[in-house]
């Protein structure tokens, strides 16, 4: 799921800065990383379906989730396509399909 999935990112990005900036030491931190990661997966878990309530789950499990409002998908839309012209022209560049 995607809080299993952010919370191990999370732990490891967070040991290797600690490691890296010598708070701890290599040794012995397997048990410490994986109740981190359980615990950060509960946690992600418990905000995704239980927060927003039983009810709201169920709706948006089974009928699936509400519309966005035409602004904030013109907003939000922009950048993401301009986002994916900026890689196509990189990507055509690097395969020489822009020489002149």
């Amino acid at each position: 799921s995607n809080a299993r999935l952010g919370a191990k990112i999370a732990v490891n990005g967070l040991t290797r800065w600690m490691i890296r900036n010598g708070h701890w030491q290599q040794d012995g931190m397997g048990s410490s990383k994986v109740l981190a990661e359980h615990t950060l997966c509960l946690a992600g878990l418990y905000w995704q379906f239980l927060r927003g309530g039983v009810a709201t789950f169920l709706y948006s499990f089974l009928w699936g989730s509400w519309g966005v409002r035409r602004t904030a998908m013109l907003l939000l839309g922009l950048p993401l396509l301009l986002e994916s012209w900026i890689q196509a022209s990189i990507a055509a560049n690097r395969a020489g399909l822009m020489d002149a």
